[in-house]
């Protein structure tokens, strides 16, 4: 039998005998397969495509245009097709099978019969000797792809290609079936980079990143970048981290958990462009001279949540863990205040809202004449209508609140005594990161789960509240309020407020994020031209 008329035999088999309706059934699955195996060859082919889904209602009407499809094509030519053709039609004739009836014999034929329907198909071309095989990078690509496609196995293990190339967000690809010793699988190729192979499992897995949402998949997370040299030429499902590049999010890892799930997780990058909250749920009125921030920005692909009554109880108790509150009261008791046991209530109007979207809560700390000392503030806004999670965790001081009639003049002098020191800093900045984390248990269980819609994003301030070029009646400096001196000196004239930003994962360790929040602080210096910031030791 020809090979478009085996895979004629095939499709208008299965369409008859209503493979197509029995999805549980052997030949169900296998008339699917074949469905879909010739769908991929007729890609971007209307007219063939037309014929294939006519062909499943009216197999007589359009057993003609789809046999002139399939040769144009060069579907028929496709060894994967012509196996699953021949595997539908064992299942649903295999005494026609063993009789040798769909055994391909017949090469250029111009006039074959179909079957036993009767009905003669005339297809006109070119008599040819063989398949026609599409090679690995067909077309224009076979420099760069066959020596991967060779290196992960050839077609022992990944077997003959199941279309030609093309192109999807970042880079190229191509899709094989797998051979007898392999499995389905993807050559992939960034545009200008070396090719790579991977399982179809780990494909699919990059390909649901962000659950394919707008932007997700491989058009934000990016395709998997190639090995280093000594690594594997081929990317098996069994592989714990797949490194990702090309990605409009930025350079990550696709993640195998402990669950047998993929994950993605972007690599952490620091920069400079930390603006974006600098004033965000800021009150015009607060009395305080500086304030540390951290907010981060959480993108995720959630649908509906809501702050619950429940959840804002297990987001309170979860607080302790991530050692805010010591660290508060740490810095309370060097400034000789007695901050007691520190307790978290809601924020008022209108300076907070809570609701079923938005948790905002405070504490202070009194000083000596009952004026608030050390003031903190947690804000937390669920993601919705395309806006991120969002979480901003602030601790301020008012130092004449510390020590009453202690600083006249304007600026104001602060003693060395009363500085926050880099360490405190530090310290504040990693217990915030895992307060950004908590803060979410409010409307959602578990954060991590939430399919990703972008890198998650924080920002580190150390703010003046009080700047010289403020108008008030009393103004600070900011290098006297913070003690920077394990930086050296700064070039610059005047400083203001300092900030640094950091695209990271989610789920670091607590030595992670405190490695990273010493890492900021080191590049905050950097930025404002400490002279040793890059050997200071915090």
């Amino acid at each position: 039998m020809d090979p478009v008329a085996l895979v004629l035999e095939a499709l208008a088999s299965g369409a008859s005998r209503g493979a197509a309706d029995s999805a549980d059934d052997p030949a169900g699955i296998a008339y699917g397969t074949l469905k879909q195996l010739v769908a991929a060859r007729f890609a971007g082919d209307k007219g063939a495509e037309l014929a294939l889904i006519e062909h499943a209602e009216d197999p007589a009407t359009w057993q003609a245009p789809l046999a002139k499809a399939l040769a144009g094509t060069g579907a028929s030519g496709d060894e994967p097709v012509l196996a699953a053709a021949r595997e539908l039609l064992e299942l649903l004739d295999s005494a026609g099978a063993r009789a040798g009836r769909y055994d391909v014999a017949l090469r250029g034929g111009q006039g074959v019969q179909v079957g036993e329907r009767n009905q003669q198909v005339n297809i006109y071309a070119t008599p040819s000797t063989g398949y026609a095989l599409i090679r690995p990078g067909q077309p224009r690509n076979e420099a760069a792809f066959g020596p991967v496609y060779e290196a992960a196995g050839g077609a022992p293990f990944l077997g003959e290609a199941l279309g030609e190339v093309y192109e999807d967000g970042p880079g190229l690809v191509q899709h094989f079936p797998g051979g007898p010793a392999g499995e389905p699988a993807v050559i992939c190729a960034l545009y200008g980079h070396v090719p790579v192979a991977v399982a179809q499992e780990v494909w699919n897995a990059l390909r649901a990143v962000g659950r394919g949402g707008h932007g997700g998949g491989t058009d934000g997370a990016g395709f998997p970048a190639a090995s280093p040299a000594g690594q594997s030429a081929y990317v098996g499902p069994g592989t714990a981290s797949v490194k990702l590049a090309g990605g409009a999010w930025g350079p990550g890892q696709l993640l195998h958990i402990a669950d047998g799930r993929w994950r993605w997780r972007p690599d952490a990058a620091f920069d400079s462009q930390a603006y974006q909250d600098q004033d965000t749920w800021s009150s015009l009125s607060e009395e305080t001279d500086l304030r540390l921030r951290v907010a981060a920005r959480i993108p995720v692909v959630a649908e509906g949540p809501r702050i619950t009554g429940a959840g804002r109880s297990r987001m309170l108790a979860a607080l302790p863990a991530t050692g805010l509150s010591s660290t508060i009261t740490r810095l309370a008791a060097r400034y000789g205040l007695e901050p007691g046991e520190l307790s978290w209530q809601e924020t008022p109007e209108p300076v907070g809202y809570n609701d079923t979207l938005r948790a905002t809560y405070q504490s202070a700390v009194a000083g000596p004449d009952g004026r608030t000392a050390l003031h903190s503030a947690l804000w937390f806004t669920l993601p919705h209508q395309y806006q991120p999670a969002r979480a901003i965790i602030d601790v301020s001081v008012n130092f004449d609140a510390v020590r009453p009639g202690a600083f006249a003049g304007t600026p104001a002098h602060i003693p060395a005594g009363l500085k926050v020191a880099p360490g405190e800093i530090a310290a504040f900045f990693s217990c915030a990161w895992q307060a950004a984390l908590i803060l979410p248990l409010a409307g959602i269980e578990n954060i991590l789960d939430m399919p990703p819609a972008g890198p998650p994003r924080l920002e580190f301030y150390i703010q003046n509240r009080r700047p010289g070029n403020s108008g008030g009646e009393r103004t600070v400096r900011t290098l006297d309020m913070v003690d920077f001196s394990v930086f050296g000196s700064t070039r610059r004239a005047q400083i203001t407020d300092l900030s640094a930003g950091i695209t990271a994962p989610l789920g670091l360790s607590t030595d992670e994020t405190r490695a990273l929040a010493r890492q900021a602080l080191i590049r905050i210096a950097e930025d404002h031209a400490f002279t040793d910031a890059d050997t200071a030791d915090i």
